[in-house]
């Protein structure tokens, strides 16, 4: 004769059915309330816990913001020797989850958005949440941002990164703004983000960590973030709807990237990305390290002039420039970049000079265990989907000797030109590669590391990392550069 299952636990009229998770003195379930015939998350902890009484008074406070934002605080009960704050149960999933490798910074900025005002009605209510975190924003089933833990996680785990909830608030929504764009958390690491990298004492923007970023949305985060900082001139959020104010303006600024992303926006944000992460490390202006090469050195090229159809075509033969040698000692000398601008002529050309002199700051100084390289867009074809390339153009402020070029690239495979300009010609054909620059050097099939000489040294100004075939990612195909560093 078969046992009968046990009936299962019941909390007032609530019956638990599946532990969801329990740690720190209290535990949540998912359950079903019989009554009204639906699931309901509830969040348990002993009366004698000493957080239970400030746990009361927190659900009940959240329960007061009629916000359909927040995940509602549907009961508030004692029961037993346990105290039940009983929720709205949302199947959906948490919002990072949801996030594509390389998410639009609208979808990001339009969710945080979402968040902020949540937040905003919150505030005007009188109830912070004091502890968000990205497991806290869910997507519903139906793609809904639902804010969960309002009061509450701050009552459990503390109010952070600062004792003021609605400070602390204003720094959450911009570090989960952050992590939307760059999967980095400012501060500690938290929810399996590593932090964001620190220049001084202050986290980087964005758009120096990830590529393709508005720049609007490093202003939101900058004047958001702890510790406060003011952006050109403008001060730091004072409360959440100015906050709200901000971000909405960048989320209707922000425009809908194409399935095949232009890769302009991201080498400007990009360059900022590769040369602020790595100004400092070992040099005082654009220091970039050196690499060897990989594979099998040969006899180089003499310099040449070419014009854009031979910069266009692929070249069929192996590099000819690509050499393993170091870069010669002796009379030779590093360079110094003045500027770093993106070179995009057959794509966006909005410039952003601003971040490029952000980026070879000779005061400031970054980590050495910083690792951030800028990136290309991601695109589904490697000879970037029949964009005739794109570049990354190094200003030495008047023309000089340059006789090795070392790069570290990102992935393996990549097809580079370096074209070389004494005049000011190629800043003066924003539309179009102009005819008669120099090909300085090519690597064609190049490895993670490459060092590019000339068998002459040849007078530039203007260095241009020109790149026409990008190596494969996990989800396409996809370039960028780790370092790199100028001799003459």
């Amino acid at each position: 004769m078969s046992v009968p299952p046990s009936p299962p636990r019941s909390v007032d009229r609530y019956l638990l059915a599946d532990l969801v998770a329990a740690g720190q003195g209290s535990t949540l379930w998912r359950a079903t309330d019989p009554a009204l015939d639906r699931p309901v998350g509830i969040r348990l902890i002993p009366l004698r816990d000493p957080r239970s009484a400030d746990l009361k008074r927190a659900a009940c406070a959240a329960a007061t913001v009629a916000d359909n934002r927040i995940v509602q605080v549907l009961d508030v009960l004692e029961t037993g020797d346990d105290l039940a704050v009983v929720t709205e149960w949302i199947p959906g999933r948490p919002w990072l989850d949801t996030l594509p490798d390389q998410p639009d910074p609208m979808d990001v900025a339009r969710t945080t958005l979402e968040v902020a005002r949540a937040l905003q009605a919150a505030h005007a209510a009188g109830v912070a949440h004091g502890r968000l975190r990205p497991s806290c924003v869910l997507i519903s089933d139906s793609g809904d941002v639902r804010l969960r833990g309002l009061g509450v996680d701050a009552v459990l785990w503390g109010v952070s990164p600062v004792a003021d909830p609605l400070r602390a608030d204003l720094h959450g929504v911009g570090a989960l703004l952050y992590a939307g764009l760059t999967r980095r958390w400012p501060g500690d690491p938290i929810d399996v983000l590593p932090p964001a990298p620190v220049l001084g004492h202050r986290v980087l923007p964005p758009s120096r960590v990830t590529a393709d970023l508005p720049e609007m949305l490093d202003e939101v985060t900058v004047r958001s973030l702890l510790p406060d900082q003011s952006w050109h001139g403008k001060t730091p959020y004072a409360d959440m709807p100015s906050l709200s104010a901000g971000l909405a303006r960048a989320a209707e600024r922000v425009h809908r990237p194409a399935v095949t992303r232009n890769p302009a926006t991201a080498v400007r944000r990009s360059a900022g990305v590769l040369v602020g992460i790595v100004v400092a490390v070992g040099m005082g202006l654009l220091g970039w390290s050196m690499a060897t090469a990989n594979g099998a050195s040969a006899p180089p090229d003499a310099a040449r002039k070419v014009d854009p159809v031979s910069v266009f075509g692929e070249d069929p033969r192996p590099s000819a420039t690509a050499s393993t040698a170091p870069p010669a000692g002796g009379g030779e000398t590093s360079l110094a970049v003045l500027t770093a601008t993106s070179y995009d002529p057959y794509g966006n050309r909005a410039t952003r000079p601003r971040l490029a002199r952000d980026a070879i700051d000779s005061t400031a100084g970054v980590p050495a265990a910083a690792q951030t390289a800028w990136r290309t867009a991601i695109y589904p074809q490697p000879a970037l989907s029949g964009k005739r390339g794109v570049g990354l153009l190094l200003d030495l402020g008047s023309p000089r000797p340059v006789s090795s070029i070392v790069v570290g690239l990102v992935g393996n495979g990549s097809t580079v030109q370096v074209l070389t300009a004494e005049d000011d010609r190629i800043v003066a054909s924003p539309r179009a590669l102009p005819a008669g620059l120099t090909l300085f050097a090519r690597a064609r099939g190049a490895g993670t590391q490459v060092t590019l000489r000339s068998s002459t040294p040849v007078t530039a100004r203007y260095v241009l990392l020109w790149f026409k075939r990008l190596p494969p990612t996990t989800n396409g195909f996809q370039g960028g550069v780790r370092t790199v560093a100028l001799s003459g």
